[in-house]
């Protein structure tokens, strides 16, 4: 079984002395292992293989990069690609919505790309 005891100093009013009183606490499990994130193994091998997935390459890499580091909206994105500005070449996305999609494959939690 896994504990983490955790000592903390609590100063009681009631207390005579004035001195703080040492109080643990347990937590069963603590530090325990709940198995692999879901997909990490994969998404682990699918990124040594191929360092730009999901997306189809550098470029289009690249490019949804300068749309999250701008803040772009979706329906901006999806005005550049209706309007013709994107190149014609094969992307991985073609949207806003299939560029979050590809986020939430990155960072599944949104911990980090917001």
């Amino acid at each position: 079984m896994i504990c983490r005891t955790i000592q903390t100093r609590k100063k009681f009013p009631t207390h005579q002395s004035g001195y703080a009183l040492l109080v643990k606490k347990l937590f069963h499990g603590a530090g325990r292992l709940r198995g692999e994130g879901a997909g990490y193994t994969e998404l682990n091998k699918a990124m040594t293989d191929d360092p730009w997935s999901p997306f189809s390459s550098e470029n289009d890499f690249n490019l949804a990069s300068w749309f999250i580091r701008r803040k772009v909206a979706k329906s901006h994105i999806n005005a550049y690609f209706t309007e013709g500005l994107g190149s014609t070449d094969s992307r991985s996305f073609r949207s806003g919505y299939i560029l979050r999609q590809h986020l939430d494959i990155l960072d599944p939690f949104h911990e980090e790309l917001v």
